[in-house]
């Protein structure tokens, strides 16, 4: 058994943009690799959020990984920012951004956690993005 399962791409709501892309339709693939796999940790963006309509996208794709992958799911809710110039040992990702969520094995919320957050949404505005220090 391995403990932790990377997936490292981009994302949005509910989807990873990983090869064609993952969805809530392509979650059984992962049927029951919690055998195999203790946590997967997903390093993309917004995978965990609302779309622009404020549907819970994120929420059903990542507690549908986490029931049929039977492990716990790790995801953020909003922008992810990649530091390439800065050296992480083996083992190790960038810190999240914003809110992160973890599903457990049945799909249920089992922790949430706010990270400093390097982008904000425009108020009023769910489509667009701002860094914190514009």
């Amino acid at each position: 058994m391995i403990k932790n399962l990377i997936l490292n791409c981009h994302g949005s709501p509910g989807h990873l943009s990983l090869g064609q892309g993952i969805g809530q339709a392509d979650i059984y693939v992962f049927r029951g690799i919690g055998s195999l796999v203790e946590k997967i940790w997903i390093r993309a963006c917004c995978v965990a959020g609302r779309n622009d309509q404020n549907q819970r996208l994120g929420n059903d794709f990542c507690s549908g990984l986490a029931r049929s992958a039977r492990c716990y799911v790790v995801a953020s809710t909003e922008l992810q920012i990649e530091y390439t110039h800065r050296f992480l040992p083996y083992g190790q990702l960038d810190s999240f951004e914003g809110l992160v969520l973890t599903y457990g094995p049945n799909g249920n919320l089992s922790l949430s956690q706010r990270f400093p957050s390097t982008y904000r949404r425009v108020p009023g505005d769910n489509t667009s993005w701002y860094r914190n220090s514009d």
